[in-house]
C-alpha cells in the first residue's frame, strides 16, 4: 500500500516547481535535483526533432534504460498527488520510447556518429598532437609532453581515439613510439632511483650538485598521476589500482628496489613528503594555481615575496623541469630567500598554466 503523501513545505516546493515558474528553494535543490533530468527528457520528447535525435539527447541524460527507470521509481511515493501522478505517467511514456530506441540500437548508432563527427571536426588538431608526441624526444614521460604542449590527459586521449579510429598507419607509429618510450622509461626510472638513494647517502648528486628536497622532486618519478601510471604499467606493478601516487610509489619501491626503499622513504618521512593522507599529502602534491600564487601575499622571515620574485622562482622551476607542485615551490622560495637558488641564468617571465587545451577544427 502506498504511503499517503505528506504535504510538507519541501514537497509543496517540488510540486510548485514542476507546475512551472517557481525556482526550487536552495535547501531543496539537492534533494530534488534528479527531477530536472526527467523534465529535460519530457522537453526533448515533445520537441520537433527526429526520433533518432530524441533518443540521442535523452541518452545524454540517462546512459541506459535501467538508469532512467531507477529515477522514475522515485516518483512512486508521490502517486497519490494528481499532478505528480500525471507527470509520472508522462515520463513513463518517454521512458518506453527511449527503451525502444535503445533496444533497436539507434541510441548507440547516434552516439557513434556524434563521436565520429567530433573526431572529424578536430582531426587536423588530433593529427598534430599525436604526430608531435611521436616526434617528441625531450622525455619519455607523458606529463612532460602534456606540459610542453599545454594540454591535459583527457584531451590527449580524445586525440588518440580519433587517430585510432581514422588513421591506422599513424596509430601504428604511435604504438611503436610507446614501446620505445617504455624501454627508455624503465632505464630512466632505475637511474633516478639510484641517483636519489646516492644523493640521500652522500648529500651530493653524480654531477657534484648538492642534494636537497628540491632536487628530490626534480628526480622523483612519482609526483604526477600520468607518469606514475606509466611507470607502474611498465614494471607490471600490482599496485596500479591504488589512487594516491605516494602510496603506490611506496609499494613499488619495496617491490622493485628493496635495497633503496628504506633509505628513500626514511628521507621522505624526515622531510614530511610521505604522509599518505590528510593536509600534508594534499599540500605536497597539489598542482600550483599560478593565479593564486600572484594574488596571495607571501611574507617569509619578514620579507614580502614580490611578483618579480615569484616570476624568478616559477621560471626556475619550469626551466629546470621541476614539477609545479606546492612543496617544490615552497622549497624553491625558501632557497631563493636564503640566496641559495641560482637564478642568474633564468629568463624570468610571468608564467601561465594552460589547464586544458580547447580543441580546434
Amino acid at each position: 500500500m502506498t504511503k499517503k503523501l505528506k504535504y510538507d513545505e519541501k514537497t509543496q516546493d517540488l510540486i510548485d516547481y514542476l507546475k512551472g515558474g517557481v525556482v526550487l528553494k536552495r535547501d531543496n535543490r539537492e534533494r530534488y535535483g534528479w527531477i530536472v533530468g526527467l523534465e529535460k527528457c519530457i522537453d526533448t520528447f515533445d520537441s520537433d526533432v527526429s526520433d533518432y535525435q530524441k533518443g540521442y539527447e535523452i541518452g545524454r541524460i540517462f546512459d541506459t534504460p535501467s538508469t532512467f527507470r531507477s529515477r522514475i521509481k522515485r516518483l512512486d511515493k508521490y502517486e497519490n498527488d494528481e499532478f505528480l501522478k500525471d507527470f509520472s505517467e508522462k515520463i513513463k511514456s518517454v521512458y518506453q520510447f527511449f527503451s525502444d530506441e535503445y533496444e533497436k540500437g539507434n541510441v548507440d548508432d547516434a552516439r557513434y556518429l556524434m563521436h565520429i563527427k567530433d573526431y572529424l571536426k578536430n582531426y587536423k588538431y588530433c593529427d598534430f598532437i599525436i604526430s608531435s608526441y611521436i616526434n617528441f624526444n625531450d622525455s619519455s614521460f607523458i606529463n612532460v609532453f602534456l606540459d610542453t604542449y599545454g594540454i591535459d590527459k583527457d584531451t590527449f586521449d580524445f586525440c588518440l581515439r580519433a587517430i585510432m579510429e581514422n588513421d591506422p598507419i599513424l596509430y601504428s607509429k604511435y604504438q611503436e613510439k610507446c614501446a620505445e618510450n617504455r624501454t627508455t622509461r624503465i632505464k630512466e626510472v632505475k637511474m633516478r632511483i639510484e641517483e636519489i638513494a646516492n644523493g640521500i647517502q652522500t648529500g651530493f648528486l653524480s654531477d657534484g650538485r648538492k642534494f636537497d628536497v628540491l632536487e628530490f622532486f626534480r628526480i622523483f618519478p612519482f609526483v604526477d598521476g600520468p607518469s606514475t601510471n606509466e611507470i607502474l604499467t611498465d614494471f607490471g606493478s600490482k599496485y596500479n589500482h591504488l589512487t594516491k601516487n605516494i602510496i603506490r610509489s611506496k609499494y613499488f619501491l619495496e617491490e622493485n628496489f628493496p635495497q633503496y626503499s628504506d633509505i628513500i622513504h626514511k628521507y621522505m618521512a624526515q622531510n614530511k613528503i610521505n604522509n599518505g593522507s590528510g593536509k600534508t599529502f594534499l599540500d605536497t602534491y597539489r598542482r600550483l594555481d599560478i593565479g593564486e600564487i600572484y594574488r596571495t601575499r607571501h611574507i617569509i622571515n619578514g620579507r614580502e615575496i614580490t611578483d618579480e620574485d615569484k616570476d624568478k622562482v616559477l621560471s626556475y622551476l619550469k626551466e629546470n623541469n621541476i614539477p609545479l607542485i606546492s612543496m617544490a615551490y615552497s622549497a624553491a622560495v625558501n632557497k631563493y630567500i636564503n640566496g641559495e637558488l641560482n637564478c642568474s641564468k633564468v629568463k624570468a617571465k610571468r608564467l601561465t598554466i594552460n589547464n586544458g587545451q580547447t580543441l580546434i577544427p
